[in-house]
This record gives structure tokens, sequence and C-alpha cells, in this order.
């Protein structure tokens, strides 16, 4: 989380010189890619767009030279927070829900790189957020491809690159309504993001924690009620796998992951460079969750058990399923496609 202002934005841009693509394949995308390389030569341009239109787009009380105590900052922080959002709403309408999930996976996480190793993830998974409320629909012909590949404008190529100037600062609002929830005043500005006013009694305590989780140490026992099971463990007899969730976790940078495409069986892997890696979560670590949610009734959502079921269904298809050809490298993109009507099918025989 930043404790003090840097010059205007700088924080968020100073990696953007790295900007480039993760590998698309032979996906045949010359006319898209050429868009988005038009768009990357302009990032700058673009990033500082979206995170002056955000800035602008906060209420009048957010943008004025003042400090304000924790109690009043989070209500004008959770008032910014609003608006940044239908600012970033309003850049999603660039794409349907598909072509964003689709371009935003491969766009390197260094154009939103921040202070900690968490930051960049953090920020390219509001983006996601956001961009999963657009209301333009995909419609694309029927093809006998395993995968369909979404055409990219150059406006849309542009909206992307803002739409992430947009969720940077909207991660920097989350940061800041952390902090004023620790009891830290905010100084805001008339024309740049909010910050924290230094303060060494929350400071060292927040410095410490983020100094451990950027290194790896492991955190104070309790704090994770699940566990993580990489694809190529061997299922241990106590979990079976109606018990488990597909986890797919986003590792940041390119780095050497179990990959496969088409129908997944033991022995079938390959490895190669991916961001991100594929494994599942016991569920038995959920069920824990779910009880300690029943003193809590506003967090525990009608939806929540429908969200796990299709969650263990999806698992089910990914890992066992012996009559499909997915095509797609799940580990090197983060997602996979399924038609809705088969879909359907595995839910009514996974339920």
């Amino acid at each position: 989380m930043p404790q003090s202002r840097s010059r205007k934005h700088k924080a968020s841009n100073e990696n953007a010189g790295k900007f480039k693509l993760a590998p698309l394949g032979s996906l045949g995308v010359d006319v898209s890619y050429q868009h988005l390389v038009a768009a990357a030569r302009r990032r700058h341009e673009f990033f500082e767009a979206g995170l002056g239109t955000a800035i602008a787009a906060m209420p009048a009380e957010c943008r004025r030279d003042a400090i304000t105590g924790p109690e009043e900052s989070q209500v004008l922080l959770q008032s910014a927070r609003m608006a940044i959002e239908k600012v970033g709403l309003k850049y999603a309408r660039a794409m349907g829900s598909y072509a964003w999930l689709f371009w935003l996976r491969r766009v390197d996480v260094d154009l939103v790189h921040g202070q900690l190793p968490a930051t960049a993830p953090y920020r390219m998974a509001l983006a996601e957020a956001l961009s999963a409320m657009t209301p333009k629909t995909d419609n694309y012909p029927a093809t006998d491809y395993s995968m369909v590949f979404p055409p990219l404008s150059a406006t849309a190529a542009e909206s992307m690159l803002k739409l992430l100037g947009a969720a940077s600062l909207l991660q920097m609002i989350h940061a800041m309504i952390r902090r004023a929830g620790k009891g830290q005043s905010i100084r805001w500005s008339s024309d740049d993001e909010p910050c924290s006013v230094p303060n060494s009694a929350i400071d060292e305590p927040i410095s410490l924690y983020d100094s451990r989780v950027a290194s790896g140490q492991p955190l104070v026992p309790g704090t994770a009620v699940s566990q993580f099971h990489s694809i190529t463990e061997s299922f241990d007899i106590r979990a079976s796998l109606p018990e488990r969730l597909l986890a797919v976790a986003s590792v940041g940078a390119a780095i050497a992951v179990p990959q496969w495409q088409g129908q997944l069986t033991a022995g079938q892997f390959n490895v190669g460079e991916g961001r991100f890696l594929t494994g599942s979560l016991s569920l038995s670590g959920l069920e824990q969750l779910l009880q300690l949610a029943k003193s809590t009734s506003p967090w525990a959502q009608p939806g929540l058990a429908s969200l796990i079921i299709l969650l263990r269904a999806l698992f089910k298809v990914a890992y066992v399923s012996s009559d499909m050809n997915l095509g797609v490298a799940l580990p090197t993109v983060g997602y996979f496609v399924v038609p809705r009507k088969s879909l359907v099918e595995w839910l009514a025989t996974s339920t």
C-alpha cells in the first residue's frame, strides 16, 4: 500500500517501458495484434488518460487540497471508488466479456507494475472485474475450430489501456480504504490520487506484513482455510476428486508451468512458459469457511452454494472428461471455454 505521494502516477508507469504481449501462438491475429502494438506505442498517453479521467470523475470533495480523518475519509473514499468504477464501465463497453478476457489475459502485467509483487495482479483482476460488466454481447459465427479468436479494433485497444489506467487508480483507492480503516488520515489533492498521511504506529506494522508477503515467509497460522494442490500431484485418497475445486492462480511473470491441450489424462503434461498455475483447492477448507460465515449473514450470499457446485463441475470437466477437446492451454491463458449446452449437461450429472 502506498504511504506517501509520489510524483504524479510515476509509480504506476515506472515499468511500462517493458510492455509486451504474452505469447499468442499461431492464431493468425495479425490485424488485431497490430492494433494493440500501435496502442502500446502510445501506452503512456492512454494509461495517463485513463488515470486522469478517473481522477476527474471523483466527486468535488475528493479533489481538493485537504487532509481528512479516518472516519470522514472512509465516506469520501467510497464515493471516489464508485465514481472510478463508472469510468471503468464506460471503457468496458468497447468489447464483449469474452473478448475482454481474451485480450487482458495476453497483456503483460508489467504494464500495471506497483510497489509490491501483488499490486500488478490485483490491478489486472480489477480490470477484469470492470470489463465483465460490459453490456456489449459477443457474437461470433459458427466455426469448426476449437478456439474462437475475438478481433480487436484500434478503438478497443486504446480503451483497454485506458481501462488499465482506471483500474490502477481503483487499486490505490482500495489501499486507502484499508489504510483509513486502520485509523490513518488521508491526504487529498486537486489533480492527483489520494495518499495516506505518514503514521509510524500504522505504517511500520503494515510494512512488516508486506515484507513478509513479498519474501514468501509464512504468516500467522489460521489465515488460510483451504489447501492448494498442484495438478501434477497424486490425489490423496482422503480428498476425493468431487471434494476439490478447480483453482487457477496468476503467477505474474511467465514461468515454467505444467500445461496441456485437449483432454487431460495422467502423463500428458508438458512444461512451458505460462502466467497461470493450475491446481485444486480442498473442499474441506471451504466447508470450514462456510461454517465461519454462518455468524456473518451478509457475507453468506444465496448464490454461494450454486457457485461452489459450478466450480466443482468445471473441475471435473477439465480433469476427467474423456470425450472432449478443449483446445486451450489453461495454465497459459488462465481460462477455458465450455459450450453452454455441454455445460448444462455436465452440471446435471455433477449435482
